[in-house]
């Protein structure tokens, strides 16, 4: 199998090339944050034209141009005052670039 058909399996597959970058949050986007063992802390959160949302006990966070991953990382040390929150962070509505799967 060529590399060229193996990476058009795995993208049939999971719907994504592995080489793919990251998407890149920016402003329009809703983002669902989850904190494991405190919904009162979750929230769907519009990414504002400044870059930043806004979030129960973290304030206003910059994310824009952030990788889920970051923003999740970026929220995590703001939750200070829980022990080891865990913070989940996802796309719910992608709006500031055009995304076709």
């Amino acid at each position: 199998m060529s590399a060229l058909a193996a990476v058009t399996l795995l993208w049939l597959l999971d719907g994504q090339p592995r080489d793919a970058a990251p998407y890149r949050v920016g402003p329009g986007d809703v983002l669902e944050v989850t904190v494991e063992g405190r919904p009162d802390l979750g929230r769907l959160a519009t990414v504002q034209t400044t870059g930043a949302v806004s979030l129960p006990q973290a304030g206003e966070v910059q994310v824009s141009g952030l990788s889920v991953e970051e923003v999740a990382e970026r929220i995590q040390p703001l939750l200070a005052d829980l022990e080891a929150p865990r913070v989940a962070v996802r796309v719910r509505e992608y709006r500031s670039q055009f995304i076709w799967t």
